[in-house]
């Protein structure tokens, strides 16, 4: 799914300033790195989650968050599914850009696995950076006030690499249907 224009101009300028001015906190991943987060405000939350609803009708949200990268920060090669987080299973992964001037999501086929994590299979930490493990497949460029989700298990990564200039988005989870 890929929606752009979510937002008018003014309330996306109101959400951007909101965003950048909260405190970012790192989170611990699998692998030992972190990302750094911040709780997103309600109403920003129910309007995503009301174009969510939209597209897939009833779901349920695992977890969501504004997330912040840097050059400086978490600025390594990644690729991963969003299989398991936070000890649930989502069906989707879900992308809002808000702030991005270069760049999106590169999505990528395992030399093994081919585009997605299958059931019952484990990514080890080790392959995340492996870049002999990966061929680039697609790429969804990150355009302010676009929201995309894809099935969970697909193996992306933020795309570049190594970007020149910070990144703003917000991260959500979700389990469509029961």
């Amino acid at each position: 799914m890929i929606k752009d224009n979510i937002f008018n101009e003014g309330m996306l300028s109101a959400i951007q300033n909101t965003a950048r001015s909260h405190m970012y906190h790192p989170l611990s991943r699998v692998d030992e790195t972190s990302i750094f987060v911040s709780k997103c405000p309600d109403f920003f939350e129910r309007r995503l989650n009301k174009v969510l609803e939209e597209e897939f009708g009833e779901f349920e949200t695992i977890t969501s968050y504004f997330r912040s990268n840097t050059p400086d920060v978490d600025n390594h090669m990644r690729v991963h599914s969003d299989r398991d987080i936070m000890g649930q299973q989502p069906t989707h992964g879900v992308v809002f850009y808000m702030d991005i001037t270069e760049g999106g999501t590169g999505f990528y086929d395992h030399k093994i696995h081919g585009d997605r994590l299958a059931p019952g299979v484990d990514q080890s930490e080790e392959e995340y950076g492996d870049e002999s493990l990966w061929t680039f497949r697609e790429f969804i460029e990150g355009k302010p006030n676009r929201m995309i989700a894809y099935p969970s298990e697909m193996f992306h990564m933020r795309h570049p690499i190594l970007p020149s200039s910070d990144r703003l988005v917000w991260v959500s989870f979700i389990k469509v249907g029961g």
